[in-house]
């Protein structure tokens, strides 16, 4: 520090003014002027570039003279002052050392005197103390950092920047904000309100929950428990929780992938995936109305449908032994099975051109096929009322055109009266009688024929020996061999009488009504019956009268 100038006067005769000076100060001393009496006039002119401390005595100055400018009775070496008051006889100045002063002389401060208006004067220019280098006293907000006692002080009245107006030191906690520093600052250590320990904002992320948080696990994850919204995860957010959700798709549909309770869809499931699967009854049964495959049972697919399908080999074609029913193959299913059946029309008809044995129809197989045959006798035999080539084998029957009288000549001339007939009108075969005696009848003596018997004209009377002696005839026996009507005879009970003695079922007749077995024309009795009628009537209609009366006969082809 530079050494303080103090210039001392004294009342006696006037004296050499005594510099003291610090090795090395720079001083320049002008010219002083001192006169001794009462009062003294001192006239200094001196030029320094900052303040020098000047002493009473010279045990406070180690330092030596200057240069000098030496009045009267001046001497180099002597003290400068002897602490006398002045020669004014007044009170000198006192400092606020208590020291006499200069009179007339300003404050300086730094000169270790507190004069004038100074707060204080600590003789130095530390701004760092008690007192300032303005000989003021050190207070916060005035620039200067009191040391020990202020942190800082930056001489403003901002507290958002790194010194308070406290002259302490900006920190997190301290109530105010540090622009650019900190986001917030509450003062207070709770980290779950708007602004967190670390003077920063509270976010989602940051660890804390705050506010409308749910949670805060400090990371910016959404497959854990707590999101990246700061909401604890949940199944229907839209994020898989790992390790606790297999999806989330955040809809509440069960039918997509994902099903409402985060797990993905599968067969099986009890859940049906809409466009992915058909059906799903949760269970792995294969026989019910959902397969495994979770695909809608059907024929065809392989499996067996239980209670539904009686087979099932996973195929469409109907010539194995599971049809495309999926019911085993059998005759009259309506499938030709290949390597077992001929043929198969889905019935079990044998009248048409399959039989009941799904069979080809053929002539001879004994089943007359409609339409195709008109009989079917089991063999390819002709001569027995159904050819070989499975059509009817007619005989024909006839009343005669002429009348006869009892006396035929017996059975034989009357058989001889049939087959005359019949060649005369072409017709073919060989014809017996239809009469009975005692001895003898159509049902000994006729071929018991199995097709068909007609008239001429080719109308059925009846279907083979059975039929003809049931009792009755499909159609009367009206015409005669060439298709007329035959003539009427004498009537008997006013029909058109024909001479039989034969029962309906082709045996003779009761009785003995036989014209002496039809060789007699005298009065004894005959048996006749009715070629008008096709019950029990067209061959026993009454018995009695002469046998000389004249009647036609029915005539068979054999």
């Amino acid at each position: 520090m530079i050494d303080r100038l103090r210039v001392l006067s004294r009342p006696r005769a006037a004296l050499p003014l005594v510099v003291l000076f610090a090795c090395g100060d720079d001083v320049t001393l002008g010219t002083a002027t001192l006169t001794s009496g009462g009062s003294s006039d001192a006239s200094v002119d001196v030029t320094h570039a900052t303040h020098a401390a000047v002493t009473s005595d010279t045990s406070d100055s180690d330092a030596t003279a200057g240069s000098t400018t030496e009045g009267p009775g001046s001497s180099t070496g002597e003290p400068a002052s002897t602490g006398e008051p002045a020669s004014t006889g007044e009170p000198a100045s006192t400092g606020s050392t208590g020291e006499p002063g200069t009179t007339g002389t300003p404050a300086i401060c730094g000169d270790g005197f507190v004069e004038g208006d100074e707060a204080c004067d600590d003789g130095n220019e530390d701004d760092t103390d008690a007192c300032t280098s303005a000989c003021e006293l050190a207070a916060c907000g005035d620039g200067f950092v009191h040391a020990g006692v202020e942190a800082c002080d930056d001489g403003d009245a901002d507290n958002s920047d790194a010194c308070l107006t406290t002259c302490a030191l900006a920190t997190c906690g301290d109530g105010f904000v540090h622009q650019g520093v900190e986001g917030c600052d509450d003062a207070d250590d709770d980290n779950n309100d708007l602004c967190t320990n670390a003077c920063t904002i509270a976010t989602c992320g940051d660890g804390f929950v705050q506010g409308v948080e749910d949670c805060d696990d400090a990371n910016l994850l959404n497959t854990d428990d707590c999101n990246n919204f700061c909401q604890s995860t949940f199944c229907g957010d839209g994020f898989v929780h790992e390790g606790v959700e297999e999806c989330d798709d955040a809809n509440g549909l069960n039918n997509d992938f994902c099903t409402t309770q985060c797990a993905l869809t599968y067969c099986g499931d009890g859940i049906v995936h809409v466009g992915v699967e058909e059906c799903d009854d949760a269970n792995a049964l294969d026989t019910d109305a959902c397969t495994t495959k979770c695909a809608l049972a059907f024929c065809g697919d392989g499996i067996l449908h239980e209670g539904v399908e009686a087979c099932d080999d996973g195929n469409d074609l109907d010539d194995d032994a599971c049809p495309g029913s999926c019911q085993p193959a059998s005759c009259g299913d309506g499938y030709v099975q290949a390597g077992v059946e001929e043929c198969d029309d889905g019935n079990l008809s044998s009248l048409d051109g399959c039989t009941a044995a799904c069979e080809l129809a053929f002539c001879g197989d004994g089943f007359v096929q409609a339409g195709v045959e008109e009989c079917d006798d089991g063999n390819a035999d002709s001569e027995d009322g159904c050819s070989a080539t499975c059509e009817h084998e007619r005989k024909y029957v006839f009343v005669t055109s002429t009348l006869f009288t009892g006396d035929m000549g017996g059975l034989f001339g009357a058989d001889a009266s049939c087959q005359l007939l019949a060649a005369q009108a072409g017709l073919p075969g060989t014809y017996l009688a239809w009469l009975s005696t005692v001895v003898s009848s159509p049902a000994s003596r006729f071929n018991h024929w199995a097709g068909l018997y007609v008239r001429v004209d080719g109308v059925t009377i009846a279907e083979g020996w059975s039929d003809l002696t049931d009792g009755t005839l499909d159609a009367p026996i009206n015409l005669d061999e060439h298709g007329n009507e035959p003539p009427e005879g004498i009537p008997c009970l006013l029909e058109k009488p024909v001479w039989t003695n034969t029962a309906p079922d082709g045996t003779k007749h009761p009785g003995g009504d036989t014209c002496e077995a039809w060789t007699w024309s005298g009065v004894g009795p005959g048996h006749r019956g009715d070629w008008k009628s096709a019950d029990t009537k067209w061959t026993s209609l009454c018995s009695g009268g002469a046998c000389s009366l004249l009647s036609p006969i029915y005539c068979f082809e054999q």
